[in-house]
């Protein structure tokens, strides 16, 4: 035995005393720190009995968000940061935790677990989508994903990258693009793909029988008979009128505030001057009709000109329109030369300047000055009749950001019955009509609404009497109010364009037959229903369905076949969730804090 055996050995006792001595203190203050982080780290759930504290919530959160993240692939640097817009995408609440959680319990009482070979092959897929980013964002390449062609083009590349675990470590272990290591991304993915694929076990146990793809393409191919009174809202006109209140008035104001609103308009000063000002001397109208005969005033064209000559209208059947073109031409040419003195002035003056001051005094009887209603975008057609020029003034109202008070015609406009320069006086900004300015307005539609609701009250009572008095039918009540019962030819549920009488199609359609394809049985009456244009309320009877041929059904069976055992698909799931919530029996402890995401 060597000295140091026998030194050990000799003083084993004290050695042992001066040990616990040293490490005491260590285990005490462990257990404080144990003891504090046990205060911050309450439970806030049980789940399967299993006490589930912040801290476990918490990694299973940034388990879940890193998982989606690396699924998308998406870098923290470069072109492919997450930026604060994207975050909610990928942000993993609290219940989604305990739920993921609830599954794992799930899948431990199923054993299952995903294998090695699994989570190597989604280690290969989603790697060498992970490499491709990790160069990309570490080049700076900007990648758009909502282009097609870039879309295209990264699924290509992905495709044709070799995966490497030099290349797939370097990009998980990159602090700025994957901040983790291989172990924890691949115990990421075993737990994602464990609780898959507990999942796909309610999908998997979907089957679709022939019966359910048949009733499905019943459904959606059935065709509806209808029988359809019409009732005309304008009876109810007078009772409308008579019985309207200042109240209704009021109501319909502050419901058809959109169409009362005056937008952005345009205040103008108006010159002008009428045909009649000028005049037209018999050289200057046979001049012009000299020149003007073989472009508009051929009567009859002739084939062969070299040997039998046009016919035309002569100057006394056409001297008028001549003697306007002539008039019109002159107007122009002295409109332009005032127009152009007048820009002089307005340069000159400022704010000072006006269209009427511009105007000589000696021409002035020439001249009609005046100011129209200020003229609104989209409501060119209401302007004064006497400047009525539609593509003109939609011009300028399209430019209105860019029009100035002050601003003049670029050139003189003819209409009608002259012609006429303009300014600028006023911008006049978006605002709400005064009721007292469109009560004109706010009446007629307060009468509109008025008459739609008596008449669908009217019908009501009608399909309430049907209903409770054998006696009384459709056909009987039609009789009795002198309307008329039309029955078009069946349609589906997504056919109500063809809901047609006399090749026309019935203005309140889509309420019919979205309210008759309501009904379960044939005989049944809709509630009353309106057209679109108000002019017109329905009852609708459910006359009788006719199924679809089966000649159809080929065509359709597959994409119903996959519509309808999707549909079941999500059933199972659900009802396998609930069934799983309510063995896990949650009960939550702490609900503070209960919204926090991962981040």
């Amino acid at each position: 035995m060597s000295s140091s055996e026998n030194f050990f050995k000799r003083n084993e006792k004290v050695i042992m005393v001066v040990l616990l001595a040293l490490i005491a203190p260590t285990f005490a203050f462990t257990g404080i720190i144990a003891a504090v982080m046990g205060q911050d780290d309450p439970v806030v759930t049980t789940v399967f009995g299993e006490e589930l504290t912040r801290s476990r919530i918490t990694n299973a959160q940034t388990q879940m968000y890193e998982l989606r993240r690396h699924r998308e692939g998406l870098a923290q640097i470069g072109a492919f940061a997450l930026q604060g817009q994207f975050q909610h995408f990928y942000q993993v609440s609290r219940d989604d935790a305990i739920e993921f959680i609830m599954w794992q319990h799930e899948a431990d009482r199923l054993g299952i677990r995903a294998s090695d070979e699994a989570v190597a092959n989604e280690v290969r897929n989603l790697g060498k989508m992970l490499i491709v980013h990790h160069q990309m964002g570490k080049n700076g390449q900007v990648y758009n994903p909502t282009n097609p062609e870039e879309r295209t083009a990264l699924a290509q590349r992905i495709s044709e990258t070799r995966w490497t675990k030099a290349a797939y470590v370097a990009a998980l272990t990159d602090p700025k693009f994957g901040k983790t290591t291989p172990k924890i991304f691949e115990r990421q993915l075993r737990d994602g793909l464990t609780v898959g694929m507990v999942k796909q076990m309610a999908y998997n146990a979907a089957t679709v029988a022939e019966k359910d793809i048949w009733e499905r393409f019943c459904t959606e191919n059935e065709l509806r008979k209808f029988d359809i009174l019409t009732a005309p809202t304008s009876s109810f006109e007078q009772e409308a009128r008579e019985s309207l209140t200042d109240d209704e008035k009021q109501a319909a104001y502050q419901k058809y505030q959109f169409k009362y609103r005056l937008n952005n308009r345009l205040q103008f000063e108006v010159a002008k001057r009428s045909f009649d000002s000028v005049k037209a001397t018999q050289e200057e109208i046979a001049q012009r009709y000299e020149e003007d005969k073989d472009t508009l005033y051929i009567k009859t064209r002739s084939p062969n000109i070299a040997e039998t000559p046009h016919t035309y209208f002569t100057l006394a059947e056409r001297g008028e329109a001549v003697a306007h073109d002539v008039r019109q031409d002159k107007l122009r040419k002295l409109m332009t030369d005032f127009l152009t003195d007048a820009t002089s002035q307005r340069d000159q003056l400022g704010a000072a300047f006006t269209l009427a001051g511009a105007i000589k005094p000696e021409e002035a009887h020439l001249f009609e000055v005046f100011t129209p209603d200020a003229i609104e975008r989209g409501k060119e057609r209401e302007a004064d009749e006497r400047i009525r020029n539609d593509p003109e003034f939609q011009t300028i109202l399209s430019a209105f950001l860019d029009a100035n008070v002050g601003d003049l015609s670029d050139d003189p406009i003819a209409v009608t019955d002259g012609v006429f320069v303009w300014r600028i006086v006023e911008k006049l900004p978006s605002e709400a009509a005064k009721y007292e300015d469109v009560i004109d307005k706010v009446v007629e539609d307060a009468v509109s609404d008025k008459r739609l609701e008596l008449a669908k009250t009217k019908l009501g009572e009608w399909k309430t009497a049907i209903e409770s008095d054998e006696a009384v039918t459709l056909e009987t009540v039609a009789a009795e109010h002198g309307l008329k019962i039309v029955s078009p030819e069946p349609v589906n549920s997504r056919q109500f364009n063809l809901l047609k009488v006399d090749s026309k199609q019935i203005p309140g359609a889509a309420s019919i037959v979205r309210e008759g394809f309501q009904l379960a049985e044939a005989g049944t009456l809709t509630p009353p229903v309106s057209a679109f244009n108000k002019e017109e309320v329905y009852l609708a009877r459910f006359a009788g369905r006719v199924d679809p041929t089966s000649e159809a059904f080929e065509q359709q069976r597959e994409r119903l076949q996959r519509l309808v055992l999707n549909e079941k698909k999500v059933e199972l799931l659900e009802a396998y969730t609930a069934d799983v919530r309510a063995r896990a029996d949650r009960q939550d402890v702490v609900t503070r804090n209960s919204d926090e995401v991962a981040e």
